[in-house]
């Protein structure tokens, strides 16, 4: 909520310009009713501990195949986001299957000037080995992680949220999500 100055509600009490008890209270009672009705005394909308909806980012991507990085949320320059990101992977060898698998994921930053530094956040990686023997079953990897953090894009550029894999099988998953708020 906008926070008006003591000028900015008794501007005639304020200045020594004679305001009487009487309009002190008047002002209290008009400031009760603004609070009340959820608006700020600027007749923007106050909803306390709910971020405004220009301000929530989120993104999400699946692969199945090695990419190149591949921008999952770009946060505009200058600002400041406090989010999770989350990263799962897995991969399926078939009964019989003579291959190994991989899903491995690396989450980066891109943007000259932020915070963290521009390079690698964080990653996740499963395997599966082959299963040469014959059977009805197959081998599973899976694994997971959230990376809670907060990333100021620098002054002059934006700042990406990346995710580049590497998967080798046939029967691969990788998703990275990025929720959070800009918060600056």
């Amino acid at each position: 909520m906008v926070q008006p100055t003591f000028a900015q509600l008794f501007p005639a009490y304020s200045s020594g310009g004679g305001a009487t008890g009487q309009d002190v209270m008047n002002k209290i009672l008009e400031c009760l009713a603004i609070i009340a009705s959820g608006q700020n005394p600027d007749g923007s909308q106050n909803t306390p501990g709910v971020p405004q909806t220009a301000n929530i980012l989120a993104g999400y991507q699946t692969f199945s195949a090695t990419t190149a990085a591949t921008t999952v949320i770009t946060i505009p320059q200058g600002r400041i986001w406090q989010g999770t990101i989350c990263i799962s992977t897995a991969v399926t060898i078939p009964a019989a299957g003579t291959s190994t698998g991989q899903a491995l994921v690396v989450v980066s930053l891109s943007g000259a000037g932020s915070t963290p530094a521009p390079g690698n956040i964080g990653g996740n990686e499963s395997w599966a080995g082959a299963n040469a023997a014959g059977g009805l079953s197959g081998t599973q990897g899976m694994n997971g992680i959230a990376i809670p953090i907060t990333i100021q894009a620098g002054s002059g550029a934006a700042c990406l949220v990346q995710a580049t894999t590497t998967q080798v099988g046939a029967n691969n998953r990788v998703d990275v999500t990025a929720a959070g708020v800009l918060i600056g």
